[in-house]
């Protein structure tokens, strides 16, 4: 591969769909985050739960 084609390859602006991934990545894992504190704050109040 041409050392050209390499940085244009890598400097390129993400795709829409690269876009539409990276927002969607923030979104789980955030839900995610909020699961396990709910998660959490059942154990401290001793509720029982499942691994």
């Amino acid at each position: 591969m041409a050392p050209s084609t390499f940085y244009k390859w890598r400097d390129r602006p993400p795709t829409p769909a690269q876009r539409r991934r990276a927002e969607l990545d923030v979104e789980v894992k955030s839900r995610f985050d909020a699961s396990d504190e709910h998660l959490r704050s059942l154990q401290q109040a001793g509720v029982a739960t499942t691994d």
